[in-house]
């Protein structure tokens, strides 16, 4: 009983329809963009922990400095780091803590 046929058996270095040099670099990228893909959620995670420490840190002093600001394109923090002397001290922490983690 023959399972492959010749022309199978002759094309060895091929994988479907590629050579086996195109199968291991389509493969090397699938690998790269599922690596590029968990390092972005991994760091929008962080960011959205970040954006909930500056809320619970913050939400009293943006409130009192900061209600008239329209929030969007980083003017909320803008407005935080402007008023920074005015600021509580964990709000200031967290602010502060931002500035370094942004340069």
């Amino acid at each position: 009983m023959q399972y492959f046929s010749s022309s199978m058996m002759k094309n060895r270095n091929q994988v479907g329809s590629f050579s086996r040099s195109t199968a291991t670099m389509v493969r090397a990228g699938l690998a790269a963009a599922c690596l590029i893909g968990l390092l972005a959620l991994t760091l929008s995670r962080a960011s959205a922990q970040d954006r909930a420490a500056l809320r619970v840190a913050c939400e009293a002093d943006y409130r009192r400095v900061c209600a008239s600001v329209r929030p969007g394109g980083g003017r909320i923090l803008a407005c935080l780091n402007d008023n920074l002397a005015s600021l509580s001290e964990p709000c200031k922490q967290v602010v502060a803590g931002r500035n370094t983690k942004d340069r």
